[in-house]
């Protein structure tokens, strides 16, 4: 319908505002948006849809209009509008859409508002835009940034939450999937991760989708992006990016929980050799369940039995082909572990019982750690 075709149905608007005047205390005045909608030929664009936000208070209103028409008007005050904000007026038919920004100057609180504030329709549809993405969850408060944990010798879950807005509605967006983790996880990433609807905005064109992926605990400590594509029905698509930090990760595990030397006696040694199967937990493995390259430290303290000693000396350790080392002090062992899936190394250890030594069961305690060697 034409503005000329519009004349009684403006006149009926503008009556709205007029109802209510400035009060001798300084009560808000009133600020009204109003104008026509064209398509991109320069028709008449029937039945828009027209949000208004104010970008420096998150304000958003959505305009009223009247079915067979393109005019719409918004009714605020001086509450909702100050000199110097930020207007973003995004209209849309469903298909095409058009967003226009006003900064608000004095004259347009003196004369109340927008009028004629018209607005065309780009030639092109609207593409869905990511308009945020929260990567969860953040182990370190402190630090600015994503910060997360590896999780020693196993996966660590990471939460993406993105917010998506599409003008022809929520209901236009078909997939929100997460394409790419760069640099590439060292166990070669989740591929396509697509992330599900979570919930849709009161106006209907922004909705929440969120999903899941894992890293593991060898992916390299550094900073990664994560890449997420909304795309709509129609084929559009709108991108978006976050970066979270995998923090470095020092740890290794030994698979055998107890170290049995058996029957010696005196003046003879019992030796455990080690291998690098994690299931033979007779063999002592030590394996590197972190993401940077270590080395080993033993240290181990007196057997006793009762009151009687075999001191700690007396106890040799070596990992992989290094010599022995007795662990009369905490020893440390330059083996160069790299991180990785099954990063693993045989751990040796051998007892001499010295003559003399009273008969009795001995007890003790290894204690391996990670470390560097200087």
């Amino acid at each position: 319908m034409s503005a000329k075709g519009l004349l009684a149905l403006i006149a009926i608007f503008l009556l709205v505002p007029g109802a209510s005047q400035v009060s001798a205390d300084g009560a808000e005045t009133p600020f009204v948006i109003s104008g026509w909608v064209f398509n991109a030929d320069g028709s008449e664009c029937d039945n828009p849809t027209v949000d208004v936000t104010n970008r420096d208070t998150s304000g958003t209103w959505q305009a009223e209009t009247h079915s067979g028409y393109n005019y719409y008007h918004l009714i605020l005050d001086t509450a909702d509008v100050s000199v110097g904000d930020v207007l973003e007026c995004n209209a849309t038919n469903g298909t095409y859409y058009n967003i226009t920004i006003h900064p608000v100057i004095q004259d347009d609180i003196g004369s109340g508002g927008l009028s004629g504030f018209n607005v065309m329709l780009s030639a092109q549809a609207a593409p869905p835009t990511v308009d945020s993405i929260t990567i969860t969850q953040d182990d370190d408060g402190v630090t600015p940034g994503v910060q997360i944990d590896p999780y020693p010798g196993g996966a660590k879950t990471v939460t993406v939450t993105a917010v998506v807005s599409d003008p022809g509605g929520f209901d236009d967006i078909s997939t929100v999937t997460i394409t790419d983790i760069n640099p590439d996880p060292a166990h070669g990433g989740p591929g396509l991760v697509t992330l599900l609807y979570q919930s849709g905005s009161g106006i209907g064109n922004t909705a929440t989708y969120a999903g899941t992926f894992d890293m593991q605990f060898y992916d390299a400590p550094t900073e990664y992006t994560v890449t997420v594509v909304a795309e709509d029905a129609g084929g559009l698509s709108g991108t978006g990016s976050s970066t979270f930090n995998y923090t470095s990760c020092n740890a290794v595990s030994l698979d055998a929980d107890m170290i049995a030397f058996g029957l010696v006696s005196p003046g003879e040694n019992s030796t455990i050799p080690g291998d690098a199967d994690m299931g033979t937990t007779g063999s002592p493995t030590v394996r590197n369940t972190g993401n940077v390259e270590v080395d080993v430290n033993i240290a181990g303290s007196d057997m006793t039995s009762g009151s009687n000693t075999i001191t700690r000396d007396y106890i040799d350790a070596r990992v992989a082909a290094l010599g022995y080392l007795d662990l009369g002090v905490a020893r440390c062992f330059d083996v160069n572990i790299e991180a990785g899936a099954s990063s693993l190394e045989n751990v040796d250890f051998r007892l001499n019982v010295p003559y003399g030594t009273p008969v009795g069961n001995y007890a003790g305690s290894v204690t391996l750690t990670t470390a560097t060697c200087g």
